[in-house]
C-alpha cells in the first residue's frame, strides 16, 4: 500500500471513476469524427452551396445543353478624333480690325462674316479705279470720234483727186492746139495737191484708229485695277469657308493685320468627324476578307474615354494607300455624326468593329469548362444518366460564353455547377436543365 508524503494511505479509484473516463474519450472521438466527415464534405470534394448531396446517393448536378448562337466580339483599337476639314482664317490685306463678329467657342455656319478690317482706305481705292475707268472710257469716245473725222477727211480727199485727175486726163487727151499751158500746168498741180492730201488723210485715220486701240487697252486695265481694288475691298470682311467651331480670338479690334500675321482664329468642322485609327496588316486583311463585302460586313462603334458607348454608328471613310514601315500598321479612317459635339478633334476613343453577321458557333458557359493535365475538358451527361469527362478544343471567350471549336455536338448536356463531386462514368444526378437563352453578341 503505497503511501502520501503526509504519511496517510493513498485512496483507492474506484470503478465508477473509470466508467466516466471512457464515456468522456467516446464523445471526444465522436466529435471529432463529425468535424473530420464535415470538413471532408465542405472540400474540393464537396457540393457547392445549393446542391444537396444524398449519403450514399448519385451527386446532384445542374447541366445546360451545348448551343449554336452567333458570337460577335468586338475588335478593339486605339483612335483619334480629328476634323474632317479644318481651316485658319488670315488676313489677305494689312490693315486695322474694326469688329471681331464671333463668340469663341462658338459654332458659325459658312458664310458668316467673322472679322471686319478697316475699310476706309480700300473705298477710296475702288472710288479712284472707277474715276480713271470712266476716263478711259472718255478717251475711247474722243479717239473713235478722231476716226469718223479721218474717214470724213478722206474721203473728201478722194472726191477731190478723182476731180482733178479726170480734168487732168481731159486736157492731157485734146487737141494740143487747143489746150492752154498754163491751164494744163494748173491742172497737174492739182492732182499733185489732192494725192497728198488724200496720203495725208490716210495717215491721220491710221493714227486716230490707233488711239482708238489704246484707248481700249486703257480701258481694260482700268477695269482690271477697279476688279482687283473690289477684290481688296472684299478682303478687309473675313468670313468662315466652312461650318464648325470656332477657337478664341487671337487678335482683337485695334490691332495691325496682314498677311504676315499668321492666323486671326481657327475653324473645325465638328459634324461629321473622322475618327484615325491604325490596324496591323494582318487585321487590315481580316478586314477585308470578303472581297466582296469589304467594308460593309462590319459594324463599326466607339466606347468614350468615360467608358460609355457612343450610340450613333461610324461609316467607312477611306485608308491610307501604303504601310507604315516603321510600325507595320495603315491609317484607317471612318466617320462619325457628332450633333451633340461628344467627339472633340484630338481626344482619343476606342474603335469597336464587329463583323455584321456573324456565323453562329457552338458555345457553352464558361463554368463549365475543366482544366486538366490533357487540356481543357467538360462533363458531359449522357441519357443514362453518367457523366463522361470529353476533352475540348476552346476558341474565343465572350460575356461568360466559350466557344467550342472541338469535342462536343450541339445539343450535348454539359455540367455547369457541381463539377467537384463528379467523376468520370459516375451517375449523377440533374437537377435542374436551365431553357437556352440567347446570349449577348
Amino acid at each position: 500500500m503505497s503511501k502520501s508524503e503526509t504519511g496517510a494511505p493513498a485512496p483507492r479509484r474506484g470503478r465508477g471513476a473509470k466508467a466516466v473516463g471512457g464515456l468522456v474519450a467516446g464523445l471526444l472521438l465522436v466529435g471529432l469524427g463529425g468535424v473530420l466527415h464535415s470538413l471532408f464534405m465542405s472540400g474540393p470534394g464537396g457540393p457547392p452551396p445549393g446542391l444537396p448531396m444524398g449519403a450514399s446517393g448519385p451527386p446532384a448536378v445542374v447541366v445546360e445543353r451545348v448551343s449554336r448562337v452567333p458570337l460577335n466580339p468586338a475588335e478593339a483599337f486605339i483612335g483619334h478624333v480629328e476634323a474632317v476639314e479644318s481651316v485658319d482664317l488670315a488676313a489677305h490685306v494689312q490693315g486695322y480690325i474694326q469688329t471681331v463678329h464671333f463668340t469663341e467657342g462658338g459654332l458659325v455656319e459658312a458664310g458668316d462674316l467673322l472679322v471686319t478690317i478697316r475699310q476706309a482706305d480700300f473705298r477710296a481705292q475702288v472710288a479712284q479705279r472707277d474715276a480713271a475707268l470712266a476716263q478711259a472710257g472718255a478717251s475711247l469716245a474722243a479717239a473713235e470720234a478722231d476716226v469718223q473725222a479721218g474717214k470724213a477727211d478722206l474721203d473728201a480727199a478722194q472726191a477731190d483727186q478723182a476731180r482733178a485727175q479726170k480734168y487732168l486726163k481731159r486736157l492731157q487727151t485734146a487737141d494740143a492746139r487747143s489746150v492752154v499751158q498754163a491751164n494744163l500746168d494748173t491742172a497737174e498741180a492739182d492732182d499733185l495737191r489732192s494725192t497728198a492730201r488724200v496720203r495725208q488723210a490716210e495717215a491721220r485715220l491710221v493714227q486716230a484708229e490707233a488711239q482708238v486701240k489704246q484707248a481700249t487697252a486703257a480701258i481694260e486695265r482700268a477695269r482690271a485695277d477697279l476688279d482687283l481694288a473690289r477684290i481688296t475691298l472684299g478682303y478687309t470682311e473675313i468670313r468662315a469657308p466652312i461650318s464648325g467651331r470656332i477657337g478664341r480670338a487671337l487678335y482683337t479690334p485695334g490691332d495691325l493685320v496682314g498677311p504676315s500675321s499668321g492666323a486671326l482664329a481657327r475653324v473645325v468642322q465638328v459634324d461629321p468627324i473622322r475618327v484615325v485609327f491604325s490596324p496591323s496588316d494582318r487585321q487590315y486583311l481580316s478586314m477585308f476578307e470578303g472581297a466582296e463585302a469589304g467594308m460593309a460586313q462590319w459594324r463599326i462603334g466607339l466606347r468614350l474615354p468615360n467608358g460609355e458607348t457612343y450610340t450613333a454608328p461610324g461609316q467607312w471613310d477611306f485608308a491610307n494607300n501604303e504601310m507604315n514601315l516603321q510600325t507595320g500598321a495603315i491609317p484607317v479612317r471612318v466617320r462619325f455624326p457628332n450633333a451633340r459635339g461628344l467627339l472633340v478633334p484630338g481626344s482619343y476613343v476606342t474603335v469597336l468593329m464587329k463583323p455584321s453577321d456573324p456565323a453562329p458557333v457552338l458555345v457553352v458557359p464558361e463554368a463549365a469548362i475543366r482544366v486538366t493535365e490533357q487540356g481543357p475538358a467538360v462533363f458531359v451527361v449522357g441519357p443514362d444518366g453518367v457523366a463522361a469527362s470529353k476533352p475540348v478544343t476552346v476558341g474565343r471567350m465572350v460575356n461568360g460564353v466559350c466557344e467550342i471549336v472541338a469535342g462536343l455536338e450541339e445539343g450535348e448536356s454539359v455540367v455547369v455547377q457541381g463539377l467537384q463531386k463528379v467523376r468520370s462514368g459516375q451517375a449523377v444526378t440533374v437537377l435542374s436543365e436551365p431553357a437556352p437563352e440567347g446570349r449577348p453578341q
